[in-house]
């Protein structure tokens, strides 16, 4: 983060700096993921009340985090706290449990000190120094928090956009984010400059997100973090619609994420409070953005002590993350299965997570007698995988009893159902741990849909055009139920939202 290094803010966290996740050019509607910042280079420490991924999760329901940070370690290796995740047995087993247990891991590079991998490899080094990381933990998110003297560096513009290109290239499940400063009146001109290079150089930006804190005691004087926080995302709207002038407004605010600094900050007048987190989650969920973090998963904890390791705004544990997974959505609570007595763990800011322990999931939906569109974002935890997402008539627990069918197959590629069989009009392969947005258009009357899917940092492809339902449901005249399974045969888990429905 931009404070960290400017300020000389807290001594440990003054190494790395503060970072988050993507952005893209084919937009979907989704739930606001809620991914804390958690410190890599402190992975197992025990001065924290959570010492690894698993650890928050089990603790606090957090279903996305952001690992930090990735800087060159001296010359061209990997240093700043992601070399321990290659490193450390532990920590790399920790990862591959969080990402099967449907949470999602982001990669961020740079900060506000320490040499960026940019400025120490060529593109062909950086790439091969990522890639590794992709390839051992098996997760498509980074993130590029360029900051300070670094983000007018136009030579280092164009070494990370050539690496990039190459990675979304190679894997193109890949989403990436820039982490970039911001005032109350908008983003820096080296920051617009940074995304113009990187949008003409090909790389696909899934996420422009803001670190909205280090506004100055000036501008706290007369106003809230929250509201500052929102005039910094509002201005920014715009600049973004002037780099994707054929984006509509909605989908440009879904381009954004904000990171905050919780609690105090070092500027002696930025005090994020629970007020705070409150009124930038609200607006989050209004304008849809799709990211919220904060620095760091480690400092949401009661305590007195060093700003390095606390809020020192915090009530009680946690209390940030829960604040944000609560406004967007998220519970640590179960929620019934129409279909079945067991439950599924619904994801902070991000949807719910099933295995195949739960049976078919049934959620009930307005009745549709006619043609209607859905959308919802699903993430498989492995590939291959026997997964399904559906409509029917009624809560179903058994297959032939759904209509409409899109599917995660045993062959780590999507199709649907076509009356008798499954079938795809494209071969459309899918990665375990990335995020696949589905589109519907259901004709309830001819008995027939059409599917879609844009996997990450890609366009939109048609799975199937004006297929039947499945046979046993040709005779239906409604729709009023969504259904989701996994099957034991291979298991995993899968992570999807609520359909959204038009």
């Amino acid at each position: 983060m931009k404070s960290t290094q400017k300020n000389g803010r807290f001594a440990k966290i003054a190494k790395y700096a503060l970072a988050i996740t993507a952005l893209s050019t084919s937009l979907a509607a989704s739930a606001v993921t809620v991914a804390p910042y958690f410190f890599a280079w402190s992975f197992g420490s025990t001065s924290y009340k959570v010492t690894s991924l698993m650890d928050a999760h089990n603790k606090a329901g957090v279903n996305a985090m952001t690992l930090a940070f990735g800087i060159s370690g001296g010359g061209c290796t990997l240093g700043g706290g992601l070399d321990s995740t290659l490193n450390n047995a532990a920590f790399k087993t920790d990862i591959k449990q969080f990402i099967a247990a449907g949470g999602k891991v982001i990669l961020s590079f740079g900060g506000a000190s320490g040499t960026y991998l940019e400025a120490a490899c060529s593109d062909t080094q950086m790439t091969t120094l990522i890639a590794n990381l992709l390839d051992t933990h098996k997760t498509y998110a980074l993130d590029f928090d360029v900051e300070g003297g670094q983000l007018g560096n136009t030579a280092l513009n164009t070494t990370r956009n050539k690496a990039i290109v190459a990675l979304q290239n190679r894997y193109p499940a890949l989403t990436v984010s820039f982490t970039l400063p911001v005032m109350p009146t908008g983003m820096p001109t080296s920051a617009v400059n940074l995304l113009k290079s990187s949008i003409a150089a090909g790389v696909k930006i899934r996420t422009v997100n803001l670190m909205v804190m280090d506004y100055g005691d000036g501008s706290v004087s007369s106003n809230t973090m929250g509201q500052l926080s929102i005039n910094a995302l509002t201005a920014s709207q715009k600049q973004l619609k002037t780099l994707y002038p054929s984006l509509s407004d909605a989908a440009v605010w879904n381009l954004l994420g904000a990171t905050a600094m919780i609690g105090q900050n070092d500027v002696a007048a930025e005090v994020f409070t629970q007020a705070d987190a409150t009124a930038v989650t609200n607006f989050a969920v209004q304008k849809n953005i799709n990211l919220l973090s904060y620095w760091a998963m480690q400092r949401d904890q009661v305590g007195t002590g060093s700003l390095n390791d606390y809020s020192k705004k915090n009530k009680t544990d946690f209390e940030f993350f829960k604040l944000f997974a609560k406004q967007t959505g998220g519970t640590s609570s179960s929620s019934s299965s129409a279909a079945s007595s067991s439950s599924s763990s619904s994801i902070p800011g991000g949807g719910t997570t099933i295995t195949s322990s739960n049976g078919f999931v049934n959620s009930s939906i307005a009745s549709k007698t006619g043609t209607f569109t859905a959308t919802f974002d699903a993430t498989p935890s492995i590939s291959p995988a026997n997964m399904t997402l559906a409509f029917s008539n009624g809560a179903q627990s058994a297959y032939t009893g759904l209509a409409a069918v899109v599917r995660f197959n045993t062959t780590s590629t999507i199709d649907a159902r076509n009356g008798g069989a499954y079938a795809a009009a494209t071969s459309i392969p899918f990665t375990a741990g990335a995020t696949y947005h589905f589109r519907m258009v259901i004709n309830v009357a001819a008995r027939t849909y059409s599917a879609y899917v844009t996997p990450p940092g890609g366009t939109e492809k048609t799975i199937g055009s004006n297929y039947a339902f499945r046979s046993e449901q040709a005779s239906i005249t409604s729709i009023n139920n969504f259904n989701a399974d996994v099957n034991a045969a291979p298991g995993g888990s899968l992570r999807y939202t609520a359909p959204v429905i038009q």
